[in-house]
């Protein structure tokens, strides 16, 4: 990237805007398509019973 670069992030839309010249822009366009892959694990909601979220979160952090 040069030094007239730019990267925001805009949350609501995961979107990044990002401004460099196009050689710049094309190879980062590479770059995070290589990354921003769909994932193999698949989520499944738990209903819990007895314990509350936050007992939860608090034994089993990130």
């Amino acid at each position: 990237m040069s030094a007239n670069n730019a990267i925001s992030v805009y949350a609501p839309t995961n979107t990044l805007v990002i401004t460099d010249y196009a050689d710049n822009i094309r190879r980062l366009n590479r770059i995070i398509q290589s990354i921003d892959q769909p994932t193999q694990s698949d989520i499944y909601p738990i209903q819990l019973k007895y314990a509350s979220p936050s007992t939860f979160r608090r034994r089993f952090p990130d």
